[in-house]
């Protein structure tokens, strides 16, 4: 069961509302935290992650909260502490066993051989 949560945000005096699924929001902010501790671990600041990447200080915090950022952003902290290969091969279409499941189930039980029908 997904709830979904209406999350309001102010940017420049432009509201944007998003509905967010709750285990999105958690996901979020579990991955902050794995991004605050890879950070940690790498002996870096906020500063330095954020410079390295280009973006402001603020995103690098914003990411690490696990508020919303650019999809780029996170991809680029990844690869920057070496673990985007693993983000990769985490959502590798091979890995994606509902998706699979749904797809052979829409397989026709029986292929038919075409008939040519170029009779001149």
């Amino acid at each position: 069961m997904s709830i979904l949560f209406n999350i309001k945000y102010n940017l420049r005096m432009v509201k944007l509302t998003f509905n967010v699924p709750l285990d999105a929001i958690k996901a979020a902010g579990s991955i902050g935290l794995s991004l605050k501790i890879a950070r940690k671990r790498r002996s870096m600041t906020q500063m330095e992650v954020a410079m390295r990447i280009g973006v402001s200080r603020e995103v690098v915090i914003n990411a690490e909260a696990g508020k919303p950022v650019s999809s780029h952003t996170l991809l680029s902290m990844l690869w920057l502490y070496g673990l985007l290969r693993q983000a990769i091969d985490s959502v590798a279409d091979d890995k994606d066993v509902i998706g699979m499941s749904m797809e052979k189930s829409k397989l026709p039980i029986r292929v038919r051989k075409k008939v040519n029908n170029n009779d001149f």
